[in-house]
């Protein structure tokens, strides 16, 4: 069965690449036919022009004469000298046109085909990611359907692990939902004011029990009160993926927090004394799926939190930095504009 399962993701990966090929050659193809017809259109008006200047210099510089003698005696039209001399810039020009159009045809669908990439590869992590859930739930259970001699200590033990596993596939489930409405519809209408240091403050107080389970201290800093307006939901979903990042990738010390404000925007500075994030892989750490693992470890999670942070603040106008040094710590500051 998993040597199947292996062939028919294998089929569907050639096909799909194969699908991509054929299509964006098509494309392109076609666009370069458009791009040279219009570029033809132009090199016609531009032949006729350059046929009649040509033309008429040449005539004035023969004082109105209409025909020139060869070397051989015979006589040639100066109009006949023209369009030859046309014909071969025309020959010259459509060799060019023909492979700019190519080219500019591949430039413009680059960003098409990098998206398509994009999503390609964003369904196969999905798929990766659901099939381990299931594969654990699956094989649990048929282990525990053959064990005839399983006591209820050792199937609740089996129960409880796939609705952990159940949970994580929820999660996942949840946060494609967040995805796909990017771009797809404005939250706008959903924005309330709210005192951005109190919903701070509400928000670490659930994850204190997290904190104090590791031995971490969780401060909040005073702040004075910041009034913004924000999507409640999603923003307490922002504050509790960094946070919870922070405490999975702390062992000892403490998560630090600060609400500060200047004339136009608001801030949120959260700071751990965790093993940090490598220098190499700051730049990547907001992409999908994206999981530094060597510098912060695995947490069993998705490689999505922070890239549906960074979608939610910007969808509120705002900005996500974040400054990382390995075994030292994480600082990351997140900037909205205030009410």
């Amino acid at each position: 069965m998993k040597t199947s399962l292996k062939q028919f993701t294998e089929w569907a990966t050639d096909s799909t690449r194969s699908l991509k090929d054929n299509l964006f050659q098509s494309a392109r193809l076609k666009l370069t036919g458009y791009y040279i017809v219009i570029m033809f259109i132009i090199l016609a008006i531009f032949s006729s022009v350059l046929i009649y200047t040509i033309d008429s210099r040449l005539k004035q510089d023969l004082n109105g004469r209409v025909t020139v003698r060869n070397v051989d005696g015979t006589t040639v039209d100066v109009d006949e000298i023209v369009e030859v001399l046309v014909y071969y810039i025309d020959g010259i020009l459509i060799l060019i046109i023909t492979f700019l159009s190519y080219f500019l045809a591949g430039k413009t669908l680059k960003p098409i085909e990098e998206n398509f990439d994009d999503q390609k590869k964003f369904y196969a992590d999905i798929s990766h990611d659901l099939r381990t859930p299931i594969a654990i739930i699956a094989t649990e259970s048929e282990v525990a359907l053959q064990n005839t001699s399983n006591d209820e200590k050792e199937l609740r033990k089996i129960i409880v692990s796939n609705l952990e596993e159940a949970r994580k596939m929820s999660k996942l489930v949840s946060d494609m939902l967040v995805i796909s409405r990017d771009g797809r519809k404005s939250i706008t209408n959903k924005f309330t004011v709210v005192d951005l240091y109190a919903f701070v403050q509400r928000i670490m107080s659930k994850m204190e029990a997290q904190a104090k389970k590791k031995g971490l201290k969780l401060v909040l800093g005073e702040s004075k009160k910041t009034p913004v307006k924000i999507y409640v939901t999603d923003f307490e979903r922002v504050i509790m993926n960094i946070l919870q990042n922070a405490i999975n990738y702390t062992e000892v010390g403490s998560i630090r927090v600060y609400v500060t404000s200047d004339d136009k925007n608001a801030h949120v500075l959260i700071s751990d004394t965790g093993v940090g994030i490598k220098e190499e892989d700051l730049p990547f750490v907001c992409d999908r799926f994206y999981k530094a693992e060597h510098s912060r470890g695995d947490d069993g999670g998705f490689g999505l939190g922070l890239s549906i942070s960074k979608q939610i603040i910007e969808q509120h106008n705002g900005s996500i930095n974040i400054e990382s040094e390995l075994n030292v710590g994480t600082t990351i500051v997140i900037t909205i504009p205030k009410n």
